[in-house]
């Protein structure tokens, strides 16, 4: 009988499901389990474990020998068309049994939640609730889905030529399916559509199988006979000496696999970072190598080779490989880097692409190559090929489930991955081993002898294998290679790969320390993390009247949970966190988080953030969360709104829950998106931007009462006010001079925005959602600031003495932010003034107050000390002080004459004190030895020459306006606009003095005073397209699109090709329709 070609498209089908509904269910479990290393496990030993025994059972029962006695009405044997009847009712079963358990996961966390409180609070029995729960849900399923590929093989093999040419391909075509429903899930379905609704689809899927294997059977038959299956009898567990050799092969595949999969996911999460995308490519990358393996097995087939010998091979070759692989860990796999940014797509998933193959093609190739063989060589003919595709499956599939469970838990975190890779490469080389013995070569007297050399080669490979072979390769994240020298803590654990380092900030911040987890820089401690890390804590706590109880999510560096724990008037502090790893690093950060981990009040607990609330009775006054960047892999569950309403319920009145956004990690919709989701369930929120590309959110389900005359009284407290001085953050006034947004600028924002859901986790997919935040971007939050005249609205108990004291301040950090972000150094002197000489400024001029004292005391120590004068010098430079700068400066070339540096800031700082003709000796005496500054030097020079011109002609608007150019170009706004309004006072409409002053404002970020300006000179030149473009610009930027929209349209209709102007325009028609996104 022939059978058809379509089936294998099915078939193809079938295995896209499978992965769809393993990648998930998982995701979906791990929302009431937690996404715990050991919650994921059992997930996908519940989902293995129906594979293996649906197939072994399957395998059985159509190979039953008394199936062919029962179907009288059939020409041929049960296989033949009936099987295919079967397959078609198997997959329409998956449709039903998959929808309904889909329907129920999609829920389970409030049933989860429930049983919770009948669940004692002991690890073990909540371990083995999971567990039940886990394979009660997933198994049955998993059975159906495991019984496919023995009733396919048995349909398509009938003869020894079609199992030679047909055994591989099923293999392969099912196991290339799982990996393009790998693929599709992470990179297209659930972004686009979202989890229920991609499980749904893959549901539906099966109903298509199951209807078209039916009607591909009706028409074989030509007849409506009803679906009868064989009779069914238990199998027995009574194998032959070769059948067990082969399943014994075929459960160390298995156990091998899946080891190897949970070591090198570890390693590549060192190149490729921990995004949804690299964990989707390297599964998919795993899965096609299988697949091939399983295509290329035909040609071994028909090359009548000896099986037993290619085995041999096989074994040896990826032990070997793998070996191999530890030696050249650097040259296989890309140096760290930040995944987060996919400005090139193809670019990034071409480095997945090539890292993973680079680690596991090979050794996957391998592996899918064997199982094939194994099933012929159990099978002993076609006739049992459906018992032995269910036998050599289900052993492969137990191994795989123990080799995960046993690498994860054991291996991983007792050995670390270099001797977990060796064991485990060594156990194929046993097999090698154990096969060759088990066979026919030779002699058996010889066959022992060399079975001993070989046994012999494996132990001096082991013994002589060095210990240390990853350690470079480990010494790396995204800043590039690190000294080793600098490490302060390295551990390999259950969950990560954990590793501190000190950082070189030198005098600046001397005891700065970084964490790294996986290769990826996750926190840090200098005094900018410091800042906010600690006011995540520090905010809602002053906030709140009684803020007794305390939870914070992610412990991280401590700083969070040891500022909370340090406030007199909070009794106690649950701090959670998934990593023990991170946890114990925690004791390296001692001095920095108050030695939070040896604080009676400080209890941690080793859970996912989520899981604890939804299990936990327990009631907070403050709950403050700091996961990793919302584009990280799986940290997306501690964004969404079922998060925040988790957060909510256990959330006593009057409480407040603070959120870190990061700005440096996401793009401006996805940070819109937090704000539409976070104002979903709260409310009443202000947003704090304390430092720059951080926003903090406090949010409560009541207006949020900030009383001057508390808040004041609470810094008066010693503890208090010794913890918010470590932070620059004094008094009440520079607490609340962090405000930037309220309920009302957020709302605006976010408005037709996406909310992030646990069914569309949308910035965790975030390919389609644009590049993340740089200065462009920034500029739309900086402007978007609440007014101070409507922060006032939100402060009682507050005197107009105090409000204008307030003001000032609250002004001080507007200038200190858009100088940080534009980088520019004039308006943090402007800010340093503002805010009274504030150590934040200081910091990010690189002449903090301790870097001043530390360098002093080394000048007085060491006064030949060159360098330690030139850091002195450039610190006084950079804090406005020229005179000590200069004359640091001079004691330096007093030394050495030649000195460029020295040179070269004598003659910045004597520029500043307008003594422009002696800096122009000091610029070419800069030059002499260092020719690489020669253009910024020359440029100093014209400008002084430039100044020498109008002290000569101080009337002359045309000089006038070049100062003005010239400093612009320098950067330098403030000293442009100074001569540029010199130019107005003579001539209102002059036309260079309105555009350098338009590039001033711009540059300096101050949108209002743009527009005032644009308004003047539209009276002299209207149509000037950089004029229009600049307008339409500004007003896109501040959210007013309606007057955006014809200023760009007035630009594209003269140059479609100008700047990013389609790109504005498209952003505000999106806007003002509904799609949210202003496109600035």
């Amino acid at each position: 009988m022939t059978r058809s070609p379509i089936v294998y498209l099915l078939f193809l089908f079938s295995g896209i499901t499978a992965l769809v509904y393993e990648v998930v269910w998982t995701r979906m479990l791990t929302l009431a389990f937690g996404h715990t290393v050991f919650s994921v496990s059992i997930v996908l030993a519940a989902f293995m474990a129906g594979l293996g025994l649906g197939s072994y059972f399957s395998g059985h029962v159509i190979d039953y020998p008394g199936a062919n006695k029962s179907d009288k009405g059939l020409s041929e044997d049960f296989g033949a068309p009936s099987l295919l009847l079967v397959y078609g009712w198997v997959e329409i079963l998956l449709f039903f049994a998959c929808s309904i358990v889909s329907l129920i996961l999609f829920k389970f966390s409030t049933v989860y939640s429930w049983l919770s409180f009948f669940i004692p609070d002991f690890w073990a029995i909540q371990n083995v609730v999971k567990s039940l729960l886990a394979f009660a849900l997933i198994s049955a399923p998993a059975f159906l889905m495991g019984a496919t590929l023995p009733i396919i093989s048995k349909y398509y093999i009938t003869g020894k030529t079609t199992l030679d040419s047909r055994l591989g391909v099923i293999y392969g075509i099912n196991t290339l399916g799982a990996a393009f429903g790998c693929l599709l899930t992470g990179f297209f379905l659930i972004a686009n559509f979202g989890i229920l609704q991609t499980v749904l689809g893959a549901a539906l899927l099966n109903l298509f199988v199951g209807v078209s294997a039916i009607r591909i059977y009706q028409e074989v038959r030509k007849t409506n006979q009803g679906l009868r299956f064989p009779h069914f009898a238990m199998p027995t567990l009574a194998w032959g000496q070769q059948q067990r050799i082969w399943l014994i092969v075929s459960f160390v595949c298995g156990f091998t696999a899946l080891a190897y999969e949970v070591l090198w996911t570890r390693l590549l999460i060192f190149s490729t970072s921990s995004t949804v995308y690299s964990f989707s490519m390297m599964l998919g990358v795993f899965l096609i190598g299988i697949a091939l393996g399983s295509f290329l097995v035909v040609v071994v087939f028909r090359s009548n080779l000896n099986l037993r010998t290619v085995l041999i091979l096989l074994q040896a070759g990826i032990g070997f490989y793998v070996i191999g692989s530890l030696y050249n860990m650097e040259l296989l796999l890309s140096t760290p880097w930040n995944s987060y940014n996919l400005q090139k797509p193809v670019f990034v998933f071409s480095r997945y692409f090539a890292d993973s193959s680079a680690l596991m093609l090979l050794p996957t190739i391998a592996l899918g190559m064997s199982f094939p063989i194994l099933i012929k060589m159990i099978s002993g003919g076609h006739e049992h090929v459906g018992a032995g595709t269910g036998q050599i499956y289900g052993a492969n599939t137990f191994g795989a489930i123990l080799g995960s469970l046993i690498t994860g838990f054991l291996f991983l975190p007792r050995l670390g991955v270099q001797q977990s890779l060796l064991l485990i490469a060594t156990l194929n080389l046993l097999m090698m081993m154990y096969l060759f013995r088990t066979g026919d070569y030779f002699t058996k007297t010889l066959r022992k002898m060399m079975t001993v050399v070989l046994a012999g080669v494996i132990l001096v490979v082991n013994m002589g294998f060095p210990s240390d072979l990853l350690d470079r390769f480990f010494m790396r994240d995204s800043t590039g290679q690190k000294d080793i020298r600098k490490l302060l803590y390295f551990e390999e654990g259950l969950t990560d790969t954990v590793a501190v380092f000190k950082d070189n900030y030198g005098a600046l911040d001397p005891d700065a320390k970084r964490l790294v987890t996986n290769g990826v820089s996750m926190s840090a401690v200098n005094f900018i993390a410091s800042r906010y890390m600690k006011l995540l804590a520090h905010l809602p706590i002053m906030l709140v009247d009684n803020p007794e109880e305390v939870l914070v999510v992610c412990f991280g560096t401590g700083q969070t949970t040891g500022a909370a724990a340090i406030h007199p008037r909070v009794k106690a502090v649950d701090s959670v966190d998934l990593s023990g790893s991170v946890v114990r690093a925690g004791n390296v950060f001692s001095s920095q988080n108050y030695n939070a981990l040896k604080n009676e009040k400080v209890n941690i607990i080793l859970e996912d953030g989520r899981n604890h609330l939804l299990t936990t009775q327990k009631m907070y006054d403050v709950i403050t969360s700091e996961p990793p960047p919302p584009r990280t892999a799986f940290t997306v569950n501690l964004y969404t709104k079922e998060y925040y309403e988790l957060a909510k319920k256990h959330l006593n009145p009057g409480g407040i829950v603070a959120q870190w956004i990061p700005l440096h990690s996401q793009g401006k919709q996805e940070v819109f998106m937090h704000f539409k989701t976070f104002l979903s369930v709260f409310p009443h929120a202000i947003a704090w931007m304390p430092v720059a590309n951080e926003i903090l959110v406090i949010g409560s389900d009541r207006p949020i009462d900030i009383d001057f005359g508390k808040l004041k009284g609470r810094f008066l407290d010693p503890v208090v006010n010794r913890v918010m001085q470590d932070i620059k953050v004094p008094d009440a006034f520079s607490f609340l001079s962090n405000i930037w947004f309220v309920e009302d600028q957020m709302n605006h924002l976010a408005k037709n925005h996406t909310m992030i859901t646990d069914n569309r986790p949308v910035v965790e997919f975030y390919l389609n959602l644009g590049d993340v935040i740089g200065v462009y971007d920034r500029e739309d939050f900086l402007f978007a600031r609440i007014p101070f005249k409507e922060v006032i609205n939100h402060i009682s108990n507050i005197t107009y003495e105090e409000q204008k004291q307030l003001e000032s301040i609250f002004k001080g950090m507007d200038l200190y932010q858009r100088g940080v972000m534009y980088g520019n150094r004039e308006l943090l002197l402007e800010s340093l003034v503002q805010l009274g000489g504030s150590d934040l400024v200081r910091y990010h001029l690189q002449a903090s107050s301790r870097q001043v004292s530390i360098l002093m005391q080394e000048v007085r120590s060491n006064p030949s000390n060159l360098e330690a004068l030139l850091n002195l010098g450039h610190a006084y430079y950079q804090i406005g002080e020229y005179e000590k700068s200069f004359g640091l400066m001079k004691i330096i070339l007093a030394k050495d004459t030649a000195h460029s540096y020295a040179n070269l800031y004598a003659g910045y700082n004597l520029m500043e004190l307008e003594r422009r003709e002696e800096a122009k000796a000091f610029f070419k005496a800069s030059t002499q030895n260092n020719r690489s500054g020669f253009g910024s030097v020359m440029r100093e020079i014209a400008l002084a020459d430039l100044h020498a011109q109008l002290d000569a002609d101080p009337e002359n608007l045309g000089l006038l306006n070049a100062v003005a150019s010239f400093y612009n170009i320098k950067k330098e706004y403030k000293k442009a606009l100074n001569y540029s309004t010199q130019v107005l006072e003579r001539d209102s409409l002059n036309k260079q003095a309105l555009k350098n002053i338009i590039f001033g404002y711009r540059g300096r970020g101050e949108p209002g005073d743009v527009l005032d300006y644009g308004n003047r000179y539209k009276m002299v030149d209207p149509g000037e397209i950089n004029l229009q473009y600049v307008l339409g610009e500004v007003f896109a930027k501040t959210m007013r699109c309606q007057q955006a929209i014809p200023y760009l349209q007035q630009v594209i209709k003269k140059d479609d090709t100008y700047r990013n102007a389609e790109s504005l325009l498209n952003g505000c028609l999106s806007y003002q329709t509904g799609g949210g996104d202003t496109g600035s």
